[in-house]
């Protein structure tokens, strides 16, 4: 049976999942499961939590079901970042020496920031509202910190393709969705996006049928991501 990459039916914090099986080649398949639109709160992810709770359940049961989940045989796992970091062990994107990892573990926390940053600032939420309430105008000093490390190297860790440079695409791509401009002061990190959407199994996945540009984040109570006519 071929793994399966249970989440949304959006992009959210499981797209680098989905970016690292296209290129590693293995064929799964893309489990989504859709918001009750137009639903009280309470209803809103029924069709997941079905299948959260028999995910729960009986012999091999998943230890914390959760979204996004990574299932194939006896493996069974959730939390994006831990999915990734599977992933990319046992398929050769991953650090080599004690000393790359460390940097590797740095990179890891510094991206995923980066990205909940957005994702605070899209929810209806006060603490988001609260953290990042000009956070357009904060864009730049953030891909500022990015752009000073990357300098002139392929990727984060050189020369070689890890798991953490698929978690800085799309952080990269969806902060571009939200505001155009956000890459143009930083030569290097377009040629690093660029560069990223030209490996051809990626060019390949994007030109398909099975990548979606939208919607960038879950539900309707966004307050950006979800439609793109709210762009």
């Amino acid at each position: 049976d071929k793994p399966v990459l249970g989440y949304w039916n959006v992009r959210g914090i499981a797209q680098p999942i989905r970016y690292m099986l296209e290129y590693i080649g293995k064929p799964y398949e893309n489990k989504v499961y859709n918001f009750k639109e137009d639903a009280p709160p309470s209803e809103l992810r029924a069709e997941w939590l079905k299948d959260k709770e028999a995910l729960g359940r009986g012999d091999g049961a998943m230890d914390f079901p959760n979204l996004p989940y990574y299932m194939d045989g006896e493996v069974k796992i959730t939390q994006s970042l831990t999915i990734m970091r599977y992933l990319g062990r046992k398929n050769g994107l991953f650090a080599q020496t004690n000393e790359e990892e460390t940097q590797q573990d740095l990179l890891e926390a510094q991206v995923n920031d980066l990205r909940w940053h957005l994702i605070d600032y899209c929810k209806y939420d006060v603490l988001g509202s609260l953290r990042w309430s000009n956070y357009p105008d904060a864009i730049e000093g953030q891909m500022k910190l990015v752009s000073d490390y990357l300098g002139a190297k392929k990727w984060l860790l050189g020369d070689r393709l890890t798991y953490v440079d698929f978690l800085l695409y799309e952080a990269l791509d969806q902060h571009r969705l939200f505001k155009r401009d956000c890459l143009d002061a930083f030569p290097n990190l377009q040629e690093y996006h660029e560069r990223f959407q030209n490996l051809p199994a990626i060019k390949s996945y994007l030109a398909s049928e099975r990548f979606r540009d939208w919607p960038v984040f879950g539900g309707p109570l966004k307050r950006w991501g979800y439609k793109k006519e709210t762009c």
